[in-house]
């Protein structure tokens, strides 16, 4: 399958300079959302023909970067001093029917900030926050804000208690806070914020939004958890320490308790918790200690830090250093939540796995896939490189789920190391996954490549006449590649565009001042700039103009389908109009032959009914053919009764030799009188079951001779 012809990649755009796009995957790559051109495109993978869109209402926005949230019902896009959330409606089959107001409503909230005082570096969505999108954002200062989307309505509304990592004014010193954090990621179990600074990194646990979506399994693994690590304090453990896991356990405790008072939650169904404040305030913990560390990497900085499953719940840690170096490292030890410690660090170590080099060119960033467990890529300056991890990875994880560490005696761990281009530089990547073949995109400025992954053997199956539908049954036209909203928002774009003057003109001082003049620079600077707007102008017409052409050729051939089946539908009618005649003299036919069939019918019911409810014929002799009817059906019966006497008398012959044999064989086993007696009061039960159905066959019979003599009799006299 050719990704680049798809529609939903198609760019209309007629101009050099391409904006930057961002291609995603949600629900195991089924759910596919593109974001290029100040439009939002979405699809299902298994719809190749067709997408739905949403422009912006801003289409000024600089996006330099862009997530969705885990089921992909969020898109967030931001840059340094502004976030946007948009939701994205995938219950609607046909966007075109949206109106602005409900538009607007689905574009949710816009954020601006002062770059002076915050500058946006990285926005992640809470996982717990699955009721309403829930913000996690870092500053360039390295504070951490939790944005909550359901009441926080502009920046400046953002609670001082929903920030982590300010400057405690109380403490002297500067260890009360983690400074120049690059990256933040989510561990696994979505309580667990970690932070990479240029050397080190910090968690932040637990990490909570003030409404979170929690099972009750997941509470009960965190009360497990909880327990197992105060059992296992000793009597020399730090009062600190025993003091966060008491409150660890209070706080499972409390979910628990919250959890039990919706009447559905059992097992892995979630339900929205609210958390107190109390344990939503954290503060960081660490460093966490890598074993061994790489001399190597002591002079380097961290750029990125990510986590990657591996299956039945456990994860691997990715770390990457400016100098193309990725240590792919496993968490040892179970930490304690942490709250209100300074400087807090119980349990924070890392166990070095594997040492993944690249050159520094290609490790730009690391993007691990949604649903492949053990795979991420890493790509670079014209270079793409997948890493799997599973052929070692798989076995820890197996390892940790049986509590079997003897697979682990000689396993090589390496990673297979696959380049899957050279040529551009991605903007993104995702999983594109059709139900028969699962594809790894790559993404840039103007070309998709995809790269298989896995395929399923489908089974050849000839097809059937019976599957053979006709030429005209069920038709219907495809719906065109660019929906309606997208061309109508284009045009208002441009419409707007043109409508705005130009914001520089000549001033009159020196329009008339002759260009080999001093004022030449300035004449030909504004007319460059008028140029350059022209010019930008020229190209967003152009743009318009292209998708108008395209939806005129596609309507020209739609057209023209309509055309062709029409133009077979007038054919066959001629051909119909020429059969009505003779087609509706048979009918008339076969509905006068009915008319007299109902009339027969009728009649025939008439005299069943007369019969039946007069005296005089009921009282009527029987004819001589109905006697010799009944004669006939009295032999018959005789006979009928004779074969079942006789058919019972060989059952009971069978039964009797069957019952005989097993007494020889009993007999000479054993020489009993008794048993001997047994079988004299069986045979003459047997007899006596035979004396007594003769009997009632005889019984039969002569009833049946009454009622036949009876009515002879009547006939005669």
């Amino acid at each position: 399958m050719s990704f680049e012809l798809n529609p939903i990649f198609k760019r209309p755009s007629v101009s050099r300079e391409l904006t930057k796009r961002f291609f995603f995957s949600a629900n195991n790559g089924t759910r596919i959302i593109l974001f290029q051109d100040s439009t939002i495109r979405w699809s299902f993978s298994s719809d190749n023909d067709h997408y739905q869109s949403m422009a912006l209402r801003d289409s000024d926005m600089d996006v330099t970067g862009a997530i969705i949230s885990d089921p992909g019902d969020y898109l967030c896009l931001y840059n340094s001093h502004q976030i946007r959330v948009i939701e994205i409606p995938w219950g609607l089959t046909n966007v075109d029917e949206i109106s602005n107001s409900m538009a607007s409503s689905l574009q949710e909230r816009v954020y601006n900030f002062n770059e002076d005082k915050l500058s946006v570096k990285q926005v992640l969505f809470h996982p717990l926050s699955k009721s309403s999108p829930f913000l996690v954002v870092l500053f360039s200062g390295s504070q951490i804000a939790f944005v909550d989307l359901k009441n926080v309505f502009k920046s400046s509304d953002i609670p001082i208690d929903c920030f982590l990592n300010l400057t405690d004014s109380n403490v002297m010193g500067i260890d009360n806070r983690v400074e120049n954090i690059q990256y933040v990621v989510f561990a696994d179990d979505c309580l667990s914020l970690y932070s990479l600074t240029d050397t080190d990194v910090y968690c932040f646990y637990p990490c909570l939004p003030p409404v979170a979506s929690l099972s009750k399994n997941r509470v009960d693994e965190l009360i497990n958890k909880s327990i197992v690590l105060y059992e296992n304090l000793g009597i020399d453990a730090d009062d600190i320490v025993r003091k966060n896991v008491i409150k660890q356990l209070q706080l499972a405790s409390s979910l628990r308790k919250k959890i039990e008072e919706f009447e559905n939650a059992n097992g892995e169904v979630e339900v929205n918790v609210e958390i107190d404040l109390e344990f939503r305030q954290t503060k960081a913990q660490g460093y966490f200690s890598i074993s061994p560390y790489p001399e190597s990497l002591y002079t380097c900085t961290g750029k990125q830090i990510s986590v990657l499953p591996i299956g039945e719940g456990n994860e691997l840690f990715l770390v990457s250093f400016d100098n193309g170096t990725v240590l792919v490292v496993f968490k040892d030890k179970e930490s304690t939540m942490s709250w209100d410690v300074n400087d807090y660090s119980f349990n924070n170590s890392f166990t070095l796995v594997e040492i993944i080099k690249f050159k520094p060119e290609e490790l730009s960033n690391m993007v691990v896939l949604q649903g492949e467990l053990g795979k991420f890529v890493v790509s670079g300056e014209k270079s793409t490189i997948l890493v799997d991890t599973t052929k070692w990875s798989s076995v820890i994880s197996k390892c940790i789920r049986d509590n079997d560490l003897r697979p682990l005696v000689g396993l090589e761990m390496k990673s297979t190391i696959t380049h899957i281009n050279s040529d551009m530089q991605i903007n993104s990547c995702g999983i594109w996954n059709s139900g028969e073949a699962k594809s790894l995109l790559l993404v840039d400025t103007n070309v998709v490549v995809g790269y298989q992954l896995f395929k399923k053997e489908v089974e050849f199956k000839p097809e059937s006449a019976e599957e053979i539908s006709t030429e005209l049954e069920n038709f219907t036209l495809d719906k065109f590649t660019v929906p309606e909203n997208e061309l109508k928002a284009a045009n208002y774009k441009f419409q707007e565009a043109v409508s705005v003057p130009y914001s520089k003109v000549i001033p009159a001082n020196i329009k008339q001042v002759p260009f080999g003049s001093n004022a030449m620079e300035e004449q030909l600077k504004i007319l460059n700039d008028i140029s350059r707007d022209v010019g930008s102008k020229i190209v967003q017409g152009q743009s318009l103009g292209l998708m108008l052409y395209d939806r005129l050729l596609e309507q020209q051939d739609k057209l023209s389908e309509q055309l062709i089946i029409t133009n077979k539908i007038l054919i066959r009618a001629k051909k119909v109009q020429g059969d009505y005649p003779a087609q509706l003299s048979k009918l008339d036919e076969k509905l006068k032959k009915q008319e007299h069939l109902e009339k027969i019918l009728l009649k025939m019911e008439s005299n069943l009914n007369t019969i039946q409810e007069s005296q005089k014929l009921k009282s009527l002799p029987l004819s001589e053919k109905e006697i010799q009817l009944f004669k006939e059906l009295r032999s018959q019966i005789l006979l009928f009764n004779n074969f079942v006497h006789k058919q019972k008398d060989q059952k009971q012959n069978i039964q009797f030799l069957k019952k005989e044999l097993q007494k020889i064989i009993d007999i000479s086993r054993s020489e009993s009188s008794k048993g001997m007696l047994n079988e004299w009061e069986e045979l003459r039960q047997i007899l006596a079951d035979d004396a007594k159905i003769i009997k009632e066959c005889n019984e039969q019979l002569t009833q049946i001779s009454k009622e036949l003599d009876t009515k002879n009799t009547v006939t005669n006299s």
